[in-house]
């Protein structure tokens, strides 16, 4: 028995315990904020799942996958930050108009 045999499942049990609290954060989220945050912690937990599975098989295919999740992850995370940026704006900007009438 080697040290990779005995890690792996390790590893694997507490990546899926993370994945858990990620989507509880995901439910129970009191902003769209925080469930922004989980999804993205969420594909940062998949992404850590698939370098494990990478190692216990030995295979390198998955490596591309991961980087090509971490750009997509990249992106997305600034679309979200930029469209909860713009409905904050839009809000408040809306509370103003109505206080002054």
């Amino acid at each position: 028995m080697n040290l990779e045999s005995s890690i792996t499942p390790a590893c694997g049990a507490l990546l899926a315990a993370a994945l858990i609290l990620v989507f509880w954060r995901f439910w129970r989220g009191p902003s769209d904020a925080d469930r922004v945050l989980a999804i993205d912690l969420a594909a940062v937990v998949v992404a850590a799942a698939m370098l494990v599975n990478m190692v216990r098989s030995g295979e390198a295919v998955f490596l591309d996958a991961i980087l090509l999740l971490g750009a997509v992850l990249f992106f997305s995370t600034i679309a979200f930050a930029r469209a909860l940026e713009v409905r904050n704006r839009h809000s408040t900007q809306e509370g103003r108009h109505d206080t002054r009438d």
